[in-house]
């Protein structure tokens, strides 16, 4: 009767779970950094409405944190990206360049307030710590 249009419940079936595993690779690639895997500021834009507006409904505390890591790029030159990669993973959400956010529903301002003392240890504690290049020294020139 339908003749070439035909199509089996299983290949229907088949098609939509291959196109299910696309799109969810597509939402994990639009929600995380290429860079590191952390959450990117897009899906910390995203969550953050909905943690405020639970927070809100709820009548609870909710603490963001922003980090600014100076000279994380020091440490990527001395330690490899794959070494500050593996370190940020732990740490938070990232925001843009050197920068980090933390989402912490329900902790007060007191219990958010220790975060940045964890996350400095935390980072200190991922191999040497970062610091600035030594200038490159010139050749001297005889006399």
């Amino acid at each position: 009767m339908f003749g070439a249009l035909a199509v089996p419940l299983w290949e229907i079936t088949k098609l939509y779970a291959r196109v299910s595993a696309a799109n969810a690779q597509l939402r994990d690639l639009a929600s995380h950094d290429g860079l590191t895997g952390l959450y990117n500021r897009r899906h910390l834009n995203l969550k953050l409405q909905e943690h405020i507006a639970q927070s809100s409904r709820d009548g609870r505390s909710l603490s963001l944190i922003l980090l600014d890591i100076d000279y994380f790029k020091h440490f990527n030159d001395a330690n490899g990206h794959l070494e500050g990669d593996r370190c940020l993973t732990g740490v938070a959400a990232r925001f843009g360049g050197e920068e980090f956010a933390l989402v912490l529903p329900g902790a007060s301002q007191r219990a958010g307030s220790a975060w940045p003392r964890s996350c400095a240890r935390a980072l200190k504690s991922c191999g040497s710590r970062p610091r600035p290049r030594a200038a490159a020294s010139r050749p001297s020139r005889p006399g």
